[in-house]
């Protein structure tokens, strides 16, 4: 709050500033976020119409589609509200997570370890290390858990869709 002109209910432009600028911040990566999955949606429809390859990436491009535009109004709601009321938010002054870039880093790489891992070996990788970051502490919920867990996804995917997916331990299971 700005306390040099004696009124504790003002608040400081910087604070109103900051949240304005996240706000539209946050509207052009939703903004991105629909167009991407338009983009992807209408690139994979263009390049097979099988049903059979099609059948994952319709709903999960309706869905997503449908939660970015949730996302992108509910974005524009609270600039236009914070705009007219003219005061921060809490969240316009709390230290960013960054916990968050981590995580978002790792799935990078797990992307990037996908291939010549395999699934099973990228996923237990990937699990660990934002188990990790996030502090998660011991070797049962360290190793144990992502372990189960990336196996239990490979053998739902080979058991639910009838398509080759590699895994380090190729044909072992």
């Amino acid at each position: 709050m700005n306390q040099s002109r004696g009124t504790q209910d003002l608040p400081d432009r910087r604070e109103t500033a900051g949240e304005t600028g996240s706000a539209r911040g946050e509207i052009v990566v939703a903004t991105l976020m629909i167009a991407f999955i338009g983009w992807y949606f209408q690139d994979a429809a263009s390049r097979s119409t099988r049903v059979e390859n099609l059948i994952l990436i319709v709903p999960m491009s309706i869905a997503a589609a449908v939660v970015g535009t949730v996302l992108l109004i509910t974005l524009v709601v609270r600039l236009r509200h914070a705009a007219r009321a003219g005061t921060p938010s809490a969240r316009a002054i709390q230290p960013v997570d960054h916990r968050i870039t981590a995580v978002a880093g790792l799935l990078c790489l797990y992307l990037l370890l996908m291939e010549p891992l395999g699934l099973d070996a990228a996923t237990a990788v990937f699990l660990c290390a934002c188990f990790a970051v996030l502090g998660v502490r011991g070797w049962l919920g360290l190793v144990v858990a992502p372990i189960v867990v990336a196996f239990g996804i490979v053998l739902g995917m080979k058991a639910a869709f009838f398509i080759h997916i590699p895994t380090l331990f190729e044909g072992r299971f």
